[in-house]
């Protein structure tokens, strides 16, 4: 796949449904969880509630599946193949799906989903896993 290439995006952004303030918030989070992924620090991710109903194996598993392909860092050009749709009206709450990138291939056909939430201080933003999965 050609990372640089917008021909085959029918993703808009994050902007399209993240108020603007909080893209940053969102953005970090995602890549934090993403590189916890890349260290494989799963159980981190279970610890810290972000691994959601998963566990640590079924994590690892879901990273295996990339194999031979090494899961790296979100660089920035992730972002403009992202997506969020909002899950309630308060704009507190969206699904959120991001392409993973590998050493190999650059923008992957895996996806990873993400439920993110504002935190009460209205300007944080934590993840939580849904699901990884080739397109």
């Amino acid at each position: 796949m050609d990372a640089t290439s917008n021909s085959w995006n029918s993703r808009r952004g994050l902007g399209r449904e993240i108020p603007s303030p909080l893209i940053p918030a969102l953005e970090r989070a995602i890549q934090e969880f993403v590189h916890d992924l890349v260290v494989d620090n799963f159980e981190g991710l279970v610890r810290d509630g972000r691994a959601g109903e998963a566990t640590a194996e079924e994590l690892r598993q879901s990273v295996a599946r990339l194999y031979p392909r090494r899961l790296i860092d979100l660089p920035d050009a992730a972002w403009q193949y992202a997506d969020a749709i909002a899950l309630d009206d308060s704009n507190t709450l969206w699904h959120v799906l991001v392409d993973l990138w590998t050493a190999e291939e650059g923008r992957s056909d895996y996806s990873l989903e993400v439920t993110a939430t504002v935190l009460p201080n209205g300007d944080d933003v934590t993840v939580t896993f849904e699901d990884l999965h080739m397109l």
